[in-house]
């Protein structure tokens, strides 16, 4: 069962179903990027770790409405 998937586009991590603590309480991503115009292909590699806090259906909330992760070679 797929839980994340990431936009080739943007690279935006997005939900494909929906999260349940009691199920699941924390996921740990391993995020593998890759720069195919470079030769060789450089890559870089970063866990994304996402905890899951409550099962109530309750809207997500987050801090600050757009987040950005910069990749440094």
């Amino acid at each position: 069962l797929n839980t994340f998937e990431i936009e080739p586009g943007t690279g935006d991590v997005c939900l494909v179903s929906k999260l349940n603590h009691e199920a699941k309480s924390q996921y740990k991503l391993n995020i593998v990027v890759r720069d195919i115009s470079q030769l060789p292909s450089s890559a870089q590699y970063i866990t994304l770790n996402v905890a899951v806090e409550s099962s109530l259906p309750i809207t997500p909330s987050f801090r600050f409405a757009y987040y950005e992760f910069i990749v440094l070679d």
